[in-house]
This record gives structure tokens, sequence and C-alpha cells, in this order.
């Protein structure tokens, strides 16, 4: 029997540029952007994150909730985005 070799997909720096230029037209990107040049911080799975890191990510995994961070004030100091898992989420009767 022969042994199975993994071989990592080949990407060019053509599919990057437009993938990055997809994610840089997406509305997430732009909004985040947009919050992100105003001063507030952004988060994915509790760790700092920018609006390139987030809109990029949750393009490929969907099942995010978005959380308003809010300081002393409680006023909006950042956002964040955590993964739900589905096995954390309880159907509705």
């Amino acid at each position: 029997m022969g042994n199975i070799e993994y071989r990592r997909p080949y990407y060019t720096k053509e599919m990057f540029e437009r993938r990055r230029e997809k994610v840089k037209e997406s509305s997430l990107y732009k909004e985040l952007e947009g919050y992100q040049n105003a001063g507030l911080s952004l988060w994915l799975n509790g760790e700092p994150s920018t609006s390139y890191g987030i809109a990029n990510y949750v393009r490929e995994e969907s099942d995010y909730m978005r959380d308003y961070r809010l300081d002393g004030n409680q006023k909006v100091c950042g956002i964040g985005f955590d993964r739900i898992r589905k096995d954390n989420v309880k159907e509705r009767r």
C-alpha cells in the first residue's frame, strides 16, 4: 500500500490580490474601517484585530456574534466578533 501525501493548495499572488480586493469591497470591511478610523478597538475571538482581519475571517466562517464593548461612561469603545459554535446554541421550541 502506498503512502498518502498531503499537498498544500497552490495560491498565486494574483489569487491573494483578488481575495484582498473582494474583502476590501465588502460592506462589513467598510463599516469596520470607519469604526477603526474613529478610534474604536476591534476584536476577533477575544484577540485584538483589524477591519481587514475580521472581514476576511468572518467571510469564511459566518457564525459570529457582534459584541459592543463599553467604557466606564457606557460609551462604545470597541466591537468584538465572537464565533458561535452550534453546540453552544440551544434550539428554540
